[in-house]
């Protein structure tokens, strides 16, 4: 009887195209398609921001509101990338499926930023 050989190689045919991946598939293109993710929720941010900076010159308000505006967005757009990122990484643990390091490492990077952005907040408002 032939012995069984794992999934990933074989001598004649070379790596497995799934890239050892549970699941198949490209395991970088996961991580990758999570980051794009967090960079939209981002954006959604930065997009509710302005939205708000607009809706307060439309009322009249003075320029520095409009700044804080899309500060607050920023930063509910970095913890939003942020806890997105965490949870899904815990979910793709679960799985068993890879994580690349770089993922909890952009997670606790936005938490940063978005703490940041808020001491940034707390000085433009003090300006008003």
């Amino acid at each position: 009887m032939a012995e069984s050989t794992p999934t990933g190689s074989d001598e004649g045919r070379g790596p497995d195209p799934g890239g050892g991946a549970p699941g198949g598939g490209d395991p970088g293109g996961h991580d990758r398609r999570r980051l794009r993710s967090a960079r939209r929720l981002i954006a959604v941010g930065a997009g509710l921001g302005v939205l708000g900076a607009a809706a307060l010159a439309g009322i009249g308000a003075p320029g520095g509101s409009g700044f804080v505006a899309v500060l607050l967005g920023l930063v509910v757009g970095c913890v939003l990338a942020a806890v997105h990122l965490a949870v899904l990484s815990l979910v793709d643990e679960a799985r068993r499926k890879p994580v690349a390091v770089r993922r909890p490492l952009w997670a606790l990077g936005l938490f940063v930023a978005a703490g940041l952005l808020l001491v940034l907040v707390g000085g433009a408002s003090r300006s008003l």
